[in-house]
């Protein structure tokens, strides 16, 4: 993903950007903790998209604490991905 996430203008291209990196990463994939990182400060320094982030999303600053909330959160694949999806 590194190689496009600078390509990526509007606030909704790096949320969708963003949803699909953390719906990959709460199914078993592996994704660059840095891509994530990136995506996630573009969103917070806009103040109307940070206004509307999930306080979970604002405390996990990189992907290892957002994986610590998603799996103990929800135990299945499934599950995980609906409630980034929602």
């Amino acid at each position: 993903m590194s190689c496009f996430v600078e390509e990526l203008e509007t606030n909704y291209e790096q949320a969708v950007a963003l949803q699909s990196l953390l719906v990959d990463e709460a199914t078993g994939g592996n994704n660059s903790t840095a891509d994530y990182e990136k995506l996630r400060a573009y969103l917070i320094k806009d103040s109307a998209c940070f206004a509307l982030l999930p306080v979970w999303l604002r405390a996990s600053r990189d992907l290892s604490q957002f994986w610590s909330f998603i799996r103990y959160e929800f135990k299945t694949y499934r599950e995980r991905s609906e409630f980034i999806r929602k």
